[in-house]
Protein backbone atom coordinates (compact mmCIF):
# COMPACT_ATOMS: atom_id res chain seq x y z
CA UNK A 1 0.00 0.00 0.00
CA UNK A 2 1.59 3.59 -0.81
CA UNK A 3 1.63 6.10 1.04
CA UNK A 4 -1.26 8.24 -1.23
CA UNK A 5 -3.51 5.41 -1.46
CA UNK A 6 -2.86 5.17 2.61
CA UNK A 7 -4.07 8.75 3.39
CA UNK A 8 -6.68 8.64 0.75
CA UNK A 9 -8.44 5.38 2.73
CA UNK A 10 -7.68 7.24 6.00
CA UNK A 11 -9.44 10.71 4.96
CA UNK A 12 -12.29 8.95 3.46
CA UNK A 13 -12.41 6.55 6.72
CA UNK A 14 -12.72 10.03 8.48
CA UNK A 15 -15.06 11.60 6.25
CA UNK A 16 -17.63 8.43 6.39
CA UNK A 17 -17.46 8.32 10.39
CA UNK A 18 -17.93 11.88 10.53
CA UNK A 19 -21.60 11.41 8.25
CA UNK A 20 -22.43 8.37 10.80
CA UNK A 21 -21.95 10.95 13.69
CA UNK A 22 -24.08 13.87 11.85
CA UNK A 23 -26.63 11.03 11.44
CA UNK A 24 -26.64 9.86 15.32
CA UNK A 25 -26.55 13.54 15.87
CA UNK A 26 -29.32 14.36 13.80
CA UNK A 27 -31.62 11.41 15.15
CA UNK A 28 -31.09 11.92 18.51
CA UNK A 29 -31.78 15.34 18.22
CA UNK A 30 -35.68 14.10 16.90
CA UNK A 31 -36.03 12.16 19.54
CA UNK A 32 -35.24 14.16 22.29
CA UNK A 33 -38.05 16.74 20.82
CA UNK A 34 -40.55 13.40 20.56
CA UNK A 35 -39.58 12.89 24.35
CA UNK A 36 -39.86 15.99 25.65
CA UNK A 37 -43.44 16.52 26.47
CA UNK A 38 -43.79 12.69 27.57
CA UNK A 39 -41.04 13.56 29.93
CA UNK A 40 -42.33 17.25 30.80
CA UNK A 41 -45.81 15.64 31.98
CA UNK A 42 -44.42 12.49 33.39
CA UNK A 43 -44.55 10.76 36.79
CA UNK A 44 -41.98 13.52 38.07
CA UNK A 45 -44.65 16.04 37.54
CA UNK A 46 -47.44 14.26 39.28
CA UNK A 47 -45.10 13.24 42.07
CA UNK A 48 -44.88 17.00 42.04
CA UNK A 49 -48.18 17.99 41.98
CA UNK A 50 -49.14 15.37 44.90
CA UNK A 51 -46.43 16.82 47.06
CA UNK A 52 -45.94 20.45 46.44
CA UNK A 53 -43.44 22.80 48.50
CA UNK A 54 -44.04 24.29 52.00
CA UNK A 55 -43.96 27.48 50.16
CA UNK A 56 -46.42 27.24 47.11
CA UNK A 57 -48.87 25.87 49.72
CA UNK A 58 -48.96 28.89 51.93
CA UNK A 59 -48.66 31.17 48.45
CA UNK A 60 -51.92 29.51 48.07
Amino acid sequence: MTRQSRSALLRDTLEITGFLAMVAGGLMTVFMILALPSLLTGPAAHRIAAHPHPIVMAAR
